[in-house]
């Protein structure tokens, strides 16, 4: 259960007592005037009291808040309001021996955001270590000398080491100084590179001014709070999605779109990835959000490792959608994909496969490897991505994808037991080439963090010279190229050797003694 989760008991004398049902969204208030429970919240659909949150012993379900600490909760000056999403139904008989309609819910908190038209950050630091500091000083100082208004732009950006402050358009490394203040490293949290001017000196140092209404997190907070309203998730989960979009190269009308399409669904059905796919350069995530919002097919192709299925999770996490893999093979037929009969208390019924219920109920299906799958099998699946979006399954009847349901295909061009795919299934949607990212030090950077600067400089050489062998002396083959094995290598790092972590994860996956000794001969080479 949520940490959020209360009990609600609806009240016999409205119209809405019958009607209510799980999935419904209420609002949660405050009854200051309730003369019989001094912390009573009153449940409201639309404008109708329709009920409690539970305060007795008797009718809290167990492990749900009482209504009193919802009410602290809603009473938070931080938050501007509080709605909830009934989850689930628990049968409940009242004192008088009446049954009465009592429900699991799920509280969700609007934030009441300040605006703040700007905020100003002290910029310090030795002018040796940042480069073009003194020339920037000897621009504010020009401007005093003119009696002019200092009015100088500037960048502040988030790096490895902290917060420096660039020069618009600046791409080399030379910084003008170092921002250590809290609040401005909590607003590069969430947007890694802020605009401002420098406003003022003040001898060796000099304040910029940011306005973090500008911010992107700001201009998209009315789209955000809008989500947290339709209990998708909460602020603050939200706001990680938007990062993560916002790390992308996922455009504002994309995340727009995102937001205002996002489901409220059940928990657990969405896990968060460890670690969100991002690009430094690229488009990936966005163009795959932008054919998953349309419902399109998309076929994703890259080498192992490239990051497809990250990709993919990362997708389904931000549009909060259920998500169900499926591996593809030579051995996939029918009845994987449709269903099979089943037998249960002495009834023969149809069961339907798990790939078209989540169809069914506007989630996403991957079909990992699909140019392993049999094109006679693979036809099977054309009415469902074509205009029609639905398939009849023998049996069973007519089943129809959820209006933002979307099936994705992922395939390796390279592998053993790949073949080419049906003409129609191909020309059935997008096809986007997933790449390994360029930087394989900020990749696993992102993937462990916790790793250190020279095991990760370590791995980025083994795998460079893996690259170079397969490219050169045709010993490995690209199978054997594995990001994957660097961050499993770089995980178990703390407790094993990195040599023998890297044995494990990356030269003990090939499959052939040739190839092994290679690759153990490389990584012997790099580390001792």
């Amino acid at each position: 259960m949520s940490k959020y989760d209360f009990s609600v008991v609806l009240s016999f004398k409205t119209a809405e007592y019958d009607n209510l049902q799980a999935g419904d969204i209420v609002t949660c208030c405050a009854e200051e005037n309730n003369p019989a429970d001094p912390d009573a919240v009153g449940i409201y659909f639309g404008t109708t009291l329709v009920g409690y949150a539970c305060n007795s012993p008797e009718t809290i379900i167990a492990d749900t808040m009482a209504g009193k600490r919802l009410k602290k909760l809603l009473d938070n000056p931080k938050v501007k309001k509080t709605v909830a999403i009934l989850r689930e139904e628990v049968p409940f008989v009242n004192r008088q021996g009446v049954s009465q309609r009592r429900f699991i819910a799920e509280a969700f908190f609007v934030p009441s955001r300040v605006r703040t038209t700007s905020c100003v950050f002290t910029a310090a630091g030795l002018r040796s270590k940042h480069t073009k500091m003194s020339g920037l000083l000897g621009e504010v100082a020009a401007c005093l000398d003119r009696k002019e208004d200092i009015n100088i732009p500037v960048e502040v950006r988030m790096t490895d080491n902290g917060a420096y402050v660039y020069r618009p358009g600046d791409q080399d490394t030379a910084s003008c100084g170092e921002i250590t203040d809290s609040q401005c490293l909590d607003l590069l949290k969430s947007q890694p590179n802020l605009h401002g001017k420098v406003v003022s000196a003040l001898g060796k140092s000099y304040q910029v001014e940011i306005d973090t209404d500008a911010s992107r997190i700001s201009r998209l907070a009315p789209f955000i709070d809008n989500a947290v309203e339709r209990c998708v998730g909460q602020a603050d989960e939200i706001e990680r999605r938007v990062t993560a979009m916002i790390n992308g190269s996922v455009s504002d009308p994309v995340i727009q779109k995102v937001l205002d399409q996002m489901p409220s669904i059940g928990r657990g059905i969405v896990p968060e990835p460890e670690t969100p796919y991002s690009q430094k350069s690229g488009t990936n995530l966005s163009d795959l959000l932008s054919y998953m919002l349309l419902g399109k097919t998309v076929q994703l192709v890259g080498e192992k490792g490239s990051g497809k299925n990250t990709l993919v999770e990362t997708a389904c996490w931000i549009l909060n959608r259920p998500l169900c893999r499926v591996q593809g093979s030579a051995e996939l037929d029918k009845m994987d994909i449709f269903g099979s009969p089943s037998l249960k208390d002495g009834n023969t019924s149809f069961e339907l496969s798990t790939m078209l219920q989540t169809l069914h109920e506007d989630g996403i299906v991957v079909i990992d490897e699909a140019n392993t799958v049999r094109p006679d099998v693979m036809v099977l699946l054309h009415s469902l991505t074509d205009c029609a979006r639905s398939v009849n399954v023998p049996g069973f009847g007519l089943v129809t994808m959820g209006q933002h349901a979307s099936l994705i295909y992922t395939l390796n061009e390279d592998y053993i037991g790949t073949g080419e795919m049906n003409a129609a299934t191909i020309d059935r949607g997008p096809r986007i080439f997933v790449e390994q990212e360029s930087d394989m030090a900020d990749l696993l950077k992102r993937a462990c963090p916790k790793a250190s600067k020279s095991d990760i400089d370590t791995c980025v050489a083994v795998a460079a010279a893996m690259r170079k062998s397969v490219k050169e002396s045709g010993t490995l083959t690209a199978e054997d190229l594995t990001v994957r094995g660097y961050i499993d290598a770089l995980n178990v790092s703390p407790y094993i050797p990195l040599k023998r972590a890297l044995l494990h994860n990356v030269a003990n996956k090939a499959q052939n003694a040739v190839e092994r000794a290679a690759m153990e001969e490389i990584i012997e080479s790099f580390v001792a």
